[in-house]
């Protein structure tokens, strides 16, 4: 999954990211798609979410809400942040065990942009999220 800043393209020279049960990667979004963090993650436990069929497409979601990427144990969320002030998106691999109503699997690594900043975060214990990577958005 990719995810940036924009429309039907991303903003040129801000920062998207890419995140799958492999790990997650920060990069320029300038055509050439120049790295400029990335983490990998170990082996995610459990199946992956259910998966079907359909032609790829751009989503919009709303404050609160989340989508489960078929295929793979990652989710995503649209969520306020700082009192409900900041407007952030974070995606991040779930145990399917749990669903989405646990935490992003220890030991693994989550991504969060915003219009002002992006990261990749080292998830620990109980949901702890540290973070390894960040960039401030154009």
């Amino acid at each position: 999954m990719v995810c940036g800043i924009g429309g039907k393209s991303l903003r040129p020279k801000s920062f998207a990211f890419t995140v799958a049960d492999k790990g997650a990667a920060i990069f320029v979004a300038n055509g050439a798609q120049q790295v400029i963090a990335r983490d990998l993650n170990p082996a995610i436990p459990g199946p992956a979410f259910a998966s079907a069929k359909h032609k790829p497409t751009n989503y919009v979601l709303s404050k609160n809400e989340h989508i489960i990427v078929g295929g793979t144990h990652i989710a995503c969320a649209a969520l306020p942040i700082d009192n409900q002030t900041l407007e952030t998106f974070g995606c991040g691999a779930f145990d399917t065990a749990t669903g989405t109503a646990g935490y992003y699997v220890a030991g693994t690594y989550a991504v969060t942009i915003s219009e002002q900043y992006i990261g990749i975060l080292k998830v620990g214990k109980m949901g702890a999220q540290t973070v390894v990577a960040k960039e401030k958005q154009p």
